[in-house]
């Protein structure tokens, strides 16, 4: 990873891991730590703004997902990783324990092949639902995440192509 300066001039380097699997995706905080999501291994590493090398975060993950996809960190430092064969979101704290949020299945609230995650100021999580075509906002509460409201991708093809979100199906 190279850092560059306000000028384009590099003014620094980050090495990968050794022995690093796939980097699926990367994530930083706002203190500027760099968080890097090995789906091969399901390991996750860090740096810090300006060290030289990542080092892991997470110890391998396969036990608890089969394909990590996509991660975020948020402000309280937790960090969500979608698991997109297992159909759900794993939650890593920082002490290192391990949660699941949500199912496998088409209900509302239940998540196939999730893929990009995203969090607002608010703490509520989107979660971009690929397999049933929609996009499902999860409201944190004090025993977890609440789903308030999904979102369906609505592909429209006249003449060209264009699309846009809808909160019924198949409109």
């Amino acid at each position: 990873m190279l850092v560059f300066t306000d000028d384009g001039n590099i003014s620094g380097r980050s090495f990968l891991p050794k022995d690093y699997g796939f980097i699926a995706d990367l994530a930083v905080n706002s203190k500027g730590t760099v968080f890097l999501l090995d789906s091969v291994h399901a390991m996750v590493y860090s740096t810090a703004k300006d060290p030289a090398v990542f080092l892991p975060v997470t110890e391998r993950l396969k036990d608890d997902m089969t394909f990590p996809s996509n991660i975020i960190v948020d402000d309280k430092g937790l960090m969500y990783i979608s698991d997109q064969n297992n159909g759900n979101i794993v939650v890593v704290n920082q002490d290192g324990t391990i949660r699941r949020l949500f199912s496998t299945g088409w209900k509302e609230g239940a998540l196939r092949y999730p893929t990009q995650l995203c969090i607002n100021s608010n703490g509520d999580l989107f979660v971009a639902d690929r397999a049933n075509s929609r996009i499902q906002k999860f409201i944190p509460s004090s025993s977890g995440f609440l789903n308030r409201k999904r979102f369906y991708l609505r592909i429209i093809m006249p003449d060209q192509f264009r699309t846009g979100l809808t909160d019924q199906p198949g409109q």
